[in-house]
């Protein structure tokens, strides 16, 4: 339950040696007023510097929204537009979901 707050590079250990694991904070959370006109341009920062290094990209979501899609659909674009080949991978945390009949209310 610990979130990232701007960026958190982190090497790997043991057998993940030769890994670096960059994470983003996340996107679309609420934020004291006297942030919000930083947000926008903080968040697009950040997406720029982890897309262009990293080589997979994990993108995890609680819930597939809107706001989601259009997030997914940028990193894709993104991905397109740089010179090497990006691995996306999208995970769903199911945080909320406590049995496997929730998941199919909860998802879509």
């Amino acid at each position: 339950m610990i979130h990232t707050e701007g960026i958190s590079i982190t090497e790997g250990r043991d057998r993940a040696k030769n890994i670096i694991f960059i994470d983003t904070a996340g996107t679309d959370t609420a934020i004291p007023k006297n942030q919000l006109n930083d947000k926008k341009p903080t968040e697009a920062l950040l997406r720029e510097v982890a897309l262009h290094l990293c080589s997979y990209i994990i993108i995890v979501i609680n819930r597939l929204r809107a706001t989601d899609q259009s997030y997914i659909n940028q990193v894709v674009t993104y991905s397109k537009n740089d010179n090497c080949t990006k691995n996306i991978i999208i995970i769903h945390n199911l945080i909320d979901v406590e049995t496997q009949k929730d998941v199919k209310y909860k998802m879509f």
